[in-house]
């Protein structure tokens, strides 16, 4: 009968409760955004009772609960304090899942969440959740007061990140075209904000040029300076000439070629910074000429070629063009125009159906346009104009033909971890005329950096430049930020190619870390090298324990808690420059706790003594304690009578 209530006993208090627990883990939040605290009761099937959620953030220090769950799912909301109508359950309890999620998160709601499971008869279990909230910075590029060309230092730009959480890292790239460079926990990724460093200065020199583009005699005055100059035309000593020269702006009109307009013209060119001033001197005469100018064009564009016969009222017989050019350096006749504007096309050489008669020979301007120049197109071309009775007249218009680079960032050969400097990335600036400037910007990795540029010369006139980035190929260096600037006439702005470098090293480190994102006990196996390691599981001196273990690439599932699975697991991380392994010791018992094994041999002892007593009571009609009383009574010694004196006894 002892023994059965013995193994009575046994069974009701063999009960394993240090493996039961609230798994759950901290979060990190942008603000504005949702979040859900996840936590799971695990190692239990004891019954559940309620889902407490309590929270001490920084609207309010002192803890506190603010959500009840009921095993059905009933939610009972208790002094939300600030979480009114932004919270909601998202778990499940019959799969002791107590997540919950908060949605448009405040920076107010850090501080950390408490998920607490009460379970009968073990009680509350519960785990901390630390909640982050993270703000983006609200990022500009200004300046108070534009800077005035000088000799001292001054504040040329300013890069406000403000109201970031935590603090943003802020950086400049380039110099001139400048980048604020921007980059926060809460952006998705690092951001470059553009600004132009705007110098105020006076105006330096003044040229004065003849205008191409209109059809009378005009002169343009130009001046660099910051603000853009305003422009003054005045006439030297003597008066100016009334309607035959027209001033406008920056511009000087010669409306009619007479000697009344000959004489010295100055322009000024000022800003609030300063002034600077041009000369023209203007003699006009009978004689008659061509007039034209030189030209640039980007490869693949199209171009215009003015010419115009002025100073003459002879009759045009024709316009004749001529060209000299890389094609076919023997000058000679491509293009006949006659009086009428009727075109006759003569051995073109490359620019058949690319050249049209854009002028008007009423007017005396023979300008055509050649589409899509190439790069056999650059040379000079000849304007002629036939007039009778005086003859020919010409202009020269020599053609510049630039091309832009065909640019790429890439590497030859992927650098592997090491102690010697290798090629980390190579900028390439192909096939250009004039040849690229080409630089890199590394901001402060770029002190353990340093370039090697060549430059190689084409049969066509073009350069191809190459720029490596060099350095010690480290684990540092891996996935670091670089920019290769590439600047050129035939680019309209200066070009950033970003490139990322990338070196190979082998594992490094296993980590075995339980999943907190699965229901099921998954274990993950996690290694830093490059390329991402291929994960392979084994288990040490025993075999496989069949379906109750599933390996699968860098996880481990125990699909059953029994004790054959007990032993060594070797998660080996590998990948073509290495390898590395951690191991995994898996223990699992059904074996009572210390604390149990004494609690159970001091109730057996209690059930024993207490069966003793109630059979020496029920046997003798006494408690034992009464008889053990009983014998040790004390009795009074027997008396001994003395003999009187002068008597003996025999």
């Amino acid at each position: 009968m002892l023994r059965k209530l013995c193994c009575v006993i046994l069974l009701i208090i063999q009960r394993d409760t240090e493996s039961t627990q609230v798994i759950g883990g901290s979060r990190t939040v942008v603000q504005g955004e949702d979040v859900d605290l996840s936590c799971r009761l695990i190692e239990t099937d004891e019954e559940l009772e309620q889902i407490t959620w309590q929270k001490s953030t920084q609207e309010e220090k002192q803890n506190h609960n603010f959500m009840l769950i009921s095993p059905n799912g009933v939610t009972n909301f208790i002094a939300l304090n600030g979480l009114k109508g932004r919270v909601q359950f998202i778990g499940n309890p019959s799969e002791n899942l107590g997540s919950i999620r908060i949605t448009a998160v405040r920076l107010l709601d850090e501080g950390t969440f408490t998920c607490i499971f009460t379970i009968f008869p073990s009680g509350a279990y519960y785990t901390e959740i630390s909640l982050t909230v993270i703000v983006p910075p609200v990022v500009s590029v200004t300046v108070d007061v534009h800077p005035v060309i000088g000799e001292d230092e001054v504040v040329l730009a300013t890069c406000v990140a403000a109201g970031a959480k935590p603090q943003a890292e802020v950086k400049a790239a380039n110099q001139q075209q400048v980048q604020c460079v921007v980059n926060q926990s809460a952006l998705t990724t690092e951001r470059s904000y553009n600004y132009t460093i705007n110098i105020d200065y006076p105006p330096q020199s003044v040229n004065i040029t003849l205008s191409e583009a209109s059809k009378a005699t005009v002169f343009l005055c130009v001046a660099d300076g910051n603000p853009q100059p305003n422009y003054t035309w005045s006439r030297v000593v003597q008066p100016w000439p009334g309607s035959s020269v027209r001033a406008e702006g920056d511009k000087l009109h010669l409306l009619s070629l007479s000697s009344e307009l000959n004489g010295l013209y100055v322009c000024e060119a000022s800003n609030p910074y300063g002034r600077a001033t041009g000369s023209l001197y203007v003699h006009t005469s009978s004689g008659t000429q061509v007039i034209g100018g030189s030209r640039t064009v980007v490869q693949g564009e199209d171009v215009d070629l003015s010419c115009r016969l002025i100073e003459t009222t002879e009759e045009l017989e024709e316009i004749t063009w001529q060209k000299s050019t890389l094609e076919e350096t023997q000058n000679h006749n491509f293009l006949l125009i006659y009086h009428n504007g009727v075109t006759n096309f003569i051995a073109p050489n490359g620019l058949k159906g690319r050249v049209q008669f854009i002028g008007n020979p009423s007017e005396n301007l023979g300008s055509i346009r050649i589409t899509a120049a190439r790069l056999l197109d650059e040379g000079t071309f000849t304007c002629i104009f036939t007039i009778f009775p005086s003859g020919a007249y010409y202009t020269e218009i020599y053609l510049t033909v630039i091309v832009p680079p065909v640019v790429s960032v890439t590497v030859d050969v992927h650098p592997v971890i090491g102690e010697d400097e290798v090629v980390l990335a190579t900028c390439v600036a192909a096939g250009a005329k004039p040849q690229a400037e080409v630089k890199w910007i590394s901001s402060t990795f770029g002190s353990l950096l340093r370039t090697v540029t060549n430059s190689t010369q084409h049969a066509n006139g073009t350069t191809t430049v190459l720029s490596y980035l060099l350095g010690v190929p480290t684990r540092a260096a891996n996935q670091q930020q670089v920019q290769c600037v590439v600047n050129q006439s035939a680019l309209t702005t200066e070009r950033s190619y970003n490139y990322t470098i990338n070196i190979d090293y082998p594992p490094q480190s296993v980590n075995i870390t339980l999943s907190e994102a699965s229901k099921a006990t998954v274990f993950l196996c996690v290694a830093d090298g490059n390329p991402q390691p291929n994960y392979t599981w084994s288990r040490v001196v025993q075999p496989w324990p069949g379906s109750s273990v599933r390996a699968e690439g860098d996880k481990l599932h125990l699909l059953s808690l029994s004790s054959e699975l007990n032993g060594l697991y070797v998660c080996e991380a590998s990948n073509p420059y290495g390898r590395a392994t951690g191991s995994l010791y898996v223990h699992t018992s059904s074996e009572t706790s210390a604390a149990c094994w004494v609690l159970l041999v001091v109730i057996l002892c209690l059930i024993v003594t207490a069966a003793a007593l109630v059979w020496y009571w029920r046997k003798y009609g006494q408690f034992l304690w009464n008889s053990i009383m009983a014998n040790h009574q004390f009795q009074a010694p027997p008396q001994v009578e003395e003999d009187e004196p002068g008597t003996s006894r025999f």
